[in-house]
């Protein structure tokens, strides 16, 4: 019950996050990587209600086949998370060859991580491999948005710029589930109960990373004279 609980948490804060982004998030000045986010939102919340159904087929009807429903289903979906993540990064960031770049590095990876879905790790378990990759990436990219942002001539209000609660927020849920993901496979043998405090630990990090979405969606309302902004 704890579990299920904790997944009805998850989905909750996914579509207020969602109804956040699409009503308040939609001048025409904004970022238009972090325009798509609520849309993108929409897919990762039918993900999320597809998972939670096959997982309750599995515990009423104990059907086991859904194992491996569930596996593709979300090794294929974060791989193009990242590849959304980085795109968005691209498009926040101003320095045009880095974003280039960035851009570039988002196309390979998800080819990579598809291959590696269907071909290496993702036949018998999670792709711990480019997922660890990919939560490098995302922070790397973070990491560089900052840089500019430090060393940039202008004045920023941070607290009102969305594209830093942006890079705030994937910095942070990247950095700190790396270590579990990066592990998923090997903590398959571990004990039910630290498996249970594992996924609540993630889908904690999940509500506030949606949070953090929603502050970045929000931050900008009813400002007369905003400051600068890199978003």
């Amino acid at each position: 019950m704890k579990i299920d609980y904790e997944k009805y948490i998850n989905i909750t804060a996914i579509i207020i996050c969602i109804f956040i982004g699409i009503i308040f998030y939609k001048r025409k000045d904004s970022n238009k990587g972090i325009r798509m986010l609520p849309y993108f939102l929409i897919i990762t919340l039918i993900v999320e209600l597809i998972g939670t159904y096959l997982v309750l087929q599995i515990k009423t009807h104990n059907l086991i086949e859904n194992y491996k429903k569930i596996r593709i289903m979300y090794n294929t979906f974060t791989s193009l998370e990242f590849s959304f993540y980085l795109w968005m990064i691209n498009e926040i960031i101003k320095n045009k060859k880095i974003s280039k770049v960035i851009l570039i590095i988002s196309i390979g990876y998800f080819i990579v991580a598809i291959l590696n879905t269907f071909f290496i790790q993702g036949k018998s378990g999670f792709h711990s491999i480019t997922y660890a990759i990919g939560s490098l990436l995302i922070a790397g990219s973070c990491i560089f948005f900052f840089f500019e942002l430090f060393l940039s001539k202008k004045a920023f209000n941070l607290v009102r710029m969305p594209s830093f609660w942006i890079c705030i927020a994937l910095s942070f849920y990247y950095l700190c589930t790396f270590p579990i993901f990066g592990l998923a496979n090997f903590l398959n043998s571990y004990p039910d109960v630290i498996k249970n405090n594992l996924q609540s630990i993630v889908i904690a990090m999940n509500v506030l990373l949606y949070l953090m979405f929603s502050i970045a969606f929000l931050c900008r309302l009813k400002i007369k004279k905003s400051s600068p902004s890199l978003s």
